[in-house]
């Protein structure tokens, strides 16, 4: 029995990513990242798109992106330590000075919903 070898036997976990970042479950520190989102290694949010559109004129929220930012809201409840930058853009069909309002007015519609849907005011920017 002196030359009796060990083996050792390990027993691999199966690698879980449920949100789908890439990051699997065992090292995310972020679980439950919105689809889209951009994630580091530790499977946080670094940058996301709503890629929400408005009228022409408008700064009115149209009700099918409601849910997007509904799931959005959610995750920045759930992570009180992320923050994010909401932007308005505009197309380029009238004055600049003009743009720049609506584009405003329409970041704030944004903001306006979070804060209604229970996120953190200092989460926003």
């Amino acid at each position: 029995m002196q030359n009796m070898k060990y083996i050792k036997i390990y027993h691999l976990k199966e690698i879980i990513d449920s949100d789908g970042d890439g990051v699997p479950d065992y090292f995310d520190k972020c679980p439950n990242t919105p689809k889209g989102v951009k994630v580091d290694k530790n499977g946080c949010g670094v940058c996301f798109n709503f890629d929400i559109t408005f009228d022409t004129n408008s700064a009115k929220i149209k009700p099918e992106f409601l849910p997007k930012i509904k799931k959005f809201a959610k995750f920045l409840k759930e992570h009180p330590d992320i923050k994010a930058e909401i932007q308005g853009y505009t197309d380029n069909k009238r004055k600049y000075s003009y743009n720049t309002i609506l584009s405003q007015k329409r970041a704030k519609a944004v903001y306006e919903m979070f804060i209604k849907l229970g996120v953190n005011k200092n989460q926003l920017t």
